[in-house]
């Protein structure tokens, strides 16, 4: 079977990471993965180049000039997807092309929906009227679409309640992770400076864009507030984006330039986490957070604003996405606080010192291990086997 999953392009990212695990293992099963990308932005992927068709030499593509491309795109489409039998994309507007080019070539669609679409969309559209339309966009190419896939039980609820799916149109399938790999790629030797730091200080990690969704803005913050009470701390923050600059003027205006790196372009976040002792997640908003299992399987206590939806699914799967956080909630897998700018920066800083004052104990770091590994390859992938072949039945 082929399928074609388009894409916005491959740059760092859950969306890159999803991509690259399905179109190596899904092969495996006879399901032969191509991905399409409208920008030409290739920043970490193991898919070999002739199964990456570019649709345009732009790296990045100005919104006031996407209408004209989307025009270019969609010509350049309706010559490639007569070769598949699938065609696959996450939500918003690669979505869009999936449901008309299916519509008009009778192929299977599959939309994979990994944020929070509603809170995704406020976020972008804060013209009401904007906002409106988007809205009975996907509504319209929800119902064209042949199956929505999400990755966690109040997601589903949402698609059934808000935007009218059918419930035999949608199934949960969580993002998975190949832990054999990252296993092997978190013993990769650090440089003996690197070496030399992580044996003096109790390191702090991020690792996530440098966007404003995911608010490092707050993290920065938080660690100066750390630092007052733990003087041998670093924070990595692990990522690559347009916020960068911002971030290092925030760190400069601190006084943390000896003690908080960015570190860019990293395909290998893995050795890191191995040596690290907390992780933090400062977003805004956050869909399925495949670096919290990541963290989880080394063990290490997340520290993370409350994001609902995905964050809860993996770290507090008891609660429901409703239940109003009014100051933190804490178990053994880490530490969700108030998502609610200073208020958070301090709970934050609060929590970040409880783990840096406290040696965690082999069977809790065995519980988050066994916790992530949930979501191993193992685990997930037959389940995409079955949907996939569901469709064609």
């Amino acid at each position: 079977m082929k399928v074609l999953l388009i894409n916005k392009d491959l740059s760092l990212g859950g969306g890159t990471t999803i991509i690259n695990n399905l179109e190596r293992n899904l092969s495996k099963f006879g399901t032969y993965i191509d991905v399409a990308i409208f920008e030409n932005n290739i920043e970490l992927t193991s898919i070999n180049k002739s199964r990456i068709i570019v649709l345009s030499k732009q790296k990045r593509i100005a919104k006031t000039l996407r209408p004209l491309y989307f025009l270019v795109f969609f010509i350049k489409l309706l010559f490639i997807v007569p070769k598949y039998d699938l065609i696959f994309t996450f939500e918003r507007y690669p979505s869009y092309f999936n449901v008309i080019l299916t519509r008009i070539f009778s192929k299977k669609s599959i939309i994979y929906v990994i944020n929070p679409l509603l809170t995704s969309l406020k976020n972008i559209y804060k013209n009401g009227v904007l906002l409106k339309f988007h809205v009975w966009l996907h509504k319209v190419v929800f119902s064209l679409t042949d199956l929505v896939v999400v990755f966690e039980k109040s997601a589903k609820k949402e698609f059934i309640n808000y935007w009218s799916v059918k419930e035999k149109k949608i199934i949960i399938i969580p993002p998975f992770v190949d832990f054999k790999k990252i296993k092997i790629l978190s013993k990769n030797k650090l440089n003996q400076k690197k070496v030399n730091i992580f044996l003096k200080n109790k390191i702090i990690v991020n690792v996530g864009r440098l966007h404003s969704q995911k608010n490092q803005v707050s993290l920065i913050r938080a660690f100066y507030l750390v630092r007052k009470k733990f003087k041998k701390t670093i924070l990595l923050i692990i990522g690559t984006g347009k916020e960068k600059n911002t971030l290092e003027k925030l760190i400069k205006k601190l006084s943390l330039k000896d003690c908080t790196f960015i570190i860019e372009n990293e395909p290998n976040p893995f050795k890191y986490l191995l040596h690290s002792d907390v992780f933090v997640l400062s977003s805004g908003f956050e869909g399925f957070g495949i670096v919290l299992l990541e963290a989880l399987y080394f063990g290490l206590p997340i520290v993370s604003t409350d994001c609902s939806y995905g964050l809860r699914h993996i770290i507090a799967p008891q609660l429901s996405t409703k239940y109003q956080i009014s100051d933190k909630y804490i178990n053994d897998y880490g530490t969700i606080v108030l998502n609610k700018n200073q208020q958070a920066i301090k709970l934050m800083a609060n929590s970040i010192n409880y783990y840096l004052n406290r040696k965690t104990n082999n069977n809790i770091k065995t519980k988050r291990k066994r916790r992530a590994l949930k979501f191993s390859k193992e685990k997930i992938l037959p389940i995409w086997v079955r949907a996939i072949d569901s469709l064609f039945v």
